[in-house]
C-alpha cells in the first residue's frame, strides 16, 4: 500500500542514505581498504527505497505527537475553492512540484540535445596510435574518436560506448590507462546510474540532497572507475595513471571544458581536495580486496534496507476523554470494517452495526484505511 505517509517516509530514508554515502566517500582510508563497493550499493538501495514508497501489513507505525501532525496540518490547510473543489497546501505543492518536474525535464532534453548538436561537429582525425592501442586493448564494441575539440577524455553510450580523445601527444602508457578507465566507465554501466540518478534530480528537483548529491554521485564513480583499473596495473602502469591525470588535470584548469551531462570523463573541474584523494588511492596502489568483509558489509545493509520497509512514521493525536453522557465507540481492524455500498457510498460498521457514513474523498478515509481492511458489498 502506498500512502502519503509511506511516501514521505521513504524521502526520509533515500536522504538519509545519500548522507551516509556523502559522508563515506570522504574517508580515503575506508575507500583503500573496502573500496567503494559499499556506497555504491548503498546508493543503489537508497534509489530502489525511493521508488518504492510502501507500507505492508507487517509495518511498525512510528507515532510523531508534534512535529509530524502540525505539517500534516498545515499540508491540510484550505487555501481556495475551484468549484466544488478544495485546492488545500497540499494540493498546491503537488502542483508546483508537478511543474517544476516538467521544467526541469525539458531542461534536461535541451541539454541533450545540445550535446549531441555540439558532438556532430566533432572534426574527428586518424590517429594511428590511438587506433593500435585501442585493437590491442580489444574494447569490444566501443567506437574510439579522436578530435581537436574534445579537450580530455570522455565516455558516453547507455548501450554502446562511445570513446572520445583530444588530439594531443601522449605516449602509449598514457593513451592504454586512459582507454582502459573510460571502457571500465562502460563496464560498471556508471553511465546507466548517472541516467537513472538525473531522473531522480529531474523528479525531487526541490531537495537540496539530491543537488548536492548529484556532485557526489560523479565522484562517487570516478573513485569507483579509478580503484577498478588500478587493481589491474603493475607499477609503471600505476605510473603511467598518474601522468595522465596530470597532463588532463592542466588542460582543464587552462581552457573551458564541456562533455554534456550524459557522459563520464577521466578529470573534471574539481576541488584540489578530491584531486589529492584520487593521487592518495593510486600511490596506496588501488584496491584491496576484503572479500570476507565485503560479503558481511553487503549482508548488512541488505538486512538494514530490508528493515526500512518495517516502519512507517505517522502522526498521531491525543484524542480528548468523552465527557459524562458522550456517546464513543472504539475502532480497530479486528472489530470495525468500511463498507462499499451498491450506490458507491461508504459506510463504517462497528461490532456489525452501521455507525457512520463516510465521505470518499474527505480525511475520514484517509485516517481509516491504514487501519481497518475495505471490503466490497456485492
Amino acid at each position: 500500500m502506498i500512502s502519503r505517509y509511506s511516501i514521505i517516509t521513504a524521502i526520509i530514508l533515500f536522504n538519509l542514505f545519500l548522507v551516509v554515502v556523502a559522508v563515506m566517500r570522504r574517508k580515503t582510508s575506508y575507500l583503500v581498504k573496502h573500496s567503494t563497493f559499499m556506497l555504491v550499493v548503498l546508493t543503489v538501495f537508497g534509489a530502489v527505497r525511493m521508488v518504492t514508497p510502501m507500507s505492508f501489513p507487517f509495518t511498525r507505525v512510528i507515532r510523531s505527537f508534534s512535529i509530524y501532525p502540525a505539517i500534516v496540518e498545515i499540508l491540510d490547510r484550505p487555501l481556495f475553492t475551484l468549484g466544488t473543489v478544495v485546492v488545500t497546501v497540499q494540493c498546491a505543492m503537488l502542483f508546483v512540484w508537478g511543474i517544476g518536474a516538467l521544467i526541469m525535464l525539458l531542461h534536461f532534453t535541451f541539454l541533450l540535445f545540445k550535446t549531441y548538436r555540439q558532438r556532430r561537429k566533432y572534426r574527428i582525425v586518424e590517429n594511428t596510435q590511438i587506433e593500435n592501442v585501442a585493437k590491442r586493448l580489444q574494447l569490444g564494441r566501443a567506437s574510439v574518436f579522436v578530435s581537436p575539440d574534445v579537450n580530455v577524455p570522455y565516455v558516453t553510450g547507455l548501450f554502446k560506448p562511445y570513446i572520445y580523445l583530444p588530439n594531443i601527444e601522449l605516449s602509449e602508457n598514457v593513451i592504454d590507462v586512459i582507454l582502459r578507465h573510460e571502457y571500465q566507465h562502460f563496464k560498471s554501466r556508471d553511465v546507466v546510474i548517472k541516467a537513472f540518478y538525473f531522473l531522480l534530480h529531474m523528479v525531487f528537483w526541490w531537495n537540496p540532497v539530491v543537488h548536492i548529491f548529484q556532485r557526489e554521485l560523479d565522484k562517487l564513480l570516478e573513485l569507483r572507475c579509478d580503484m577498478a583499473v588500478l587493481a589491474k596495473l603493475n607499477e609503471q602502469e600505476k605510473t603511467a595513471y598518474l601522468e595522465a591525470l596530470y597532463i588532463m588535470i592542466e588542460r582543464i584548469y587552462r581552457r573551458s571544458v564541456t562533455q554534456g551531462i550524459n557522459s563520464l570523463a577521466l578529470v573534471r573541474a574539481e576541488s584540489k581536495i578530491f584531486i589529492n584523494q584520487r593521487i592518495d588511492i593510486i600511490v596506496d596502489k588501488g584496491e584491496r580486496k576484503f572479500k570476507k568483509m565485503r560479503v558481511i558489509s553487503l549482508l548488512l545493509v541488505t538486512v538494514i534496507f530490508l528493515s526500512s520497509y518495517f516502519v512507517i512514521i505517522q502522526p498521531a493525536h491525543i484524542l480528548p476523554l468523552p465527557t459524562p453522557g458522550e456517546e464513543f465507540f472504539t475502532i480497530s481492524p479486528e472489530t470495525s470494517r468500511i463498507i462499499i455500498a451498491n450506490d458507491g457510498t461508504y459506510w463504517l460498521y462497528v461490532d456489525g452495526h452501521e455507525m457512520l457514513e463516510l465521505d470518499e474523498h474527505g480525511h475520514t478515509i484517509e485516517v481509516l484505511r491504514e487501519l481497518i481492511n475495505t471490503y466490497k458489498e456485492e
